[in-house]
């Protein structure tokens, strides 16, 4: 705590990038194995991330999510290569990132090169 101020520096405004965040509490990644056989999120990762986002100005960070169909390896782990599932990721990001949610988003993208090598960054979405 800072000494001007009664308020914790965990909840105290932060600025990381270009992104303005309200508190420095993190949604880390959680493998939740919640997409369909064509590794496409499933309708209710919305709500799932909404839920998350109820305090304006939170960062969350998503669950693993292979990058291309050769990344793979696991079913059910949501993919971000083709059009369907950048559909359903949008409607993740969009249903939390207006207000009141203004959630800021990044996919743990992955790409399991062999089990137990994976090679993990973060994107915007």
């Amino acid at each position: 705590m800072s000494p001007s101020t009664s308020t914790p520096t965990l909840f105290q405004p932060i600025q990381v990038g270009d992104i303005k965040l309200s508190h420095r509490v993190v949604m880390a990644p959680l493998t939740r194995y919640r997409a369909d056989e064509n590794h496409v999120p499933l309708p209710f990762m919305t709500e799932y991330y909404a839920q998350r986002s109820s305090v304006p100005g939170t960062l969350l960070i998503t669950e693993a999510t292979f990058i291309a169909p050769q990344a793979g390896g696991y079913a059910n782990v949501p993919g971000i290569w083709n059009e369907q599932q950048i559909s359903e990721w949008k409607k993740v990001r969009i249903s939390s990132s207006t207000p009141p949610h203004n959630t800021f988003y990044f996919i743990s993208s992955m790409h399991s090169v062999k089990p137990g090598a994976n090679t993990i960054f973060f994107l915007p979405i």
